[in-house]
């Protein structure tokens, strides 16, 4: 071996026990209750929760495209969310709804139930309560002709105190289209 090889193995050979070093210092997750998973980044800068899981909303009255009156319905979703706290104090969230359907019962007593369009991605930058408006697109599954609603619905982000955010969800509008 020349001078040069050894010198390669043995800073080689320093770099690999670093970087074991700095991997022992990591805050390794724990138990993983509810599908959430807290971590830390390597430098110990960054507190990130991933989550995900169902959730089922009440979004109250709402109409039909056919004119139907659903007075008590519900928006099942399956939500992830990552939530990011930075050591500077800054966080960064974001919801991703995989799937998800409404569903609810007539004044008349028929049952509906809507499946949502594609899938809703949502960035938030906190500054206490952030308050976003979201149209996502639904059609019918059962029963009645395959028509298209949208619904607007509106989201409202707590997030601070580093505890991950909460979530309320209310109905706004709704439009047929098609």
């Amino acid at each position: 071996m020349t001078r040069f090889s050894r010198f390669l193995a043995l800073f080689g050979l320093i770099v690999a026990f670093s970087m074991a070093a700095c991997q022992n210092d990591l805050t390794a997750p724990s138990v993983a209750q509810d599908d959430v998973i807290m971590a830390a980044s390597s430098d110990n800068a960054t507190t990130v929760t991933n989550d995900s899981h169902w959730e089922t909303w009440h979004i109250g009255t709402f109409f039909l495209c056919d004119g139907s009156r659903v007075s008590s319905g519900y928006y099942d979703v399956h939500l992830q969310s990552t939530y990011r706290e930075r050591a500077d104090g800054s966080v960064d969230v974001r919801y991703h709804i995989n799937s998800a359907r409404a569903r609810g019962t007539s004044d008349t007593g028929v049952e509906y139930v809507l499946q949502q369009v594609g899938n809703g991605t949502q960035e938030y930058i906190p500054g206490g309560a952030t308050i976003t408006v979201e149209t996502q697109n639904f059609r019918l599954l059962s029963p009645g002709p395959d028509a298209n609603l949208l619904l607007t619905y509106k989201l409202t982000i707590l997030v601070g105190g580093g505890s991950p955010p909460v979530v309320t969800f209310e109905l706004v509008k709704n439009l047929c289209v098609g």
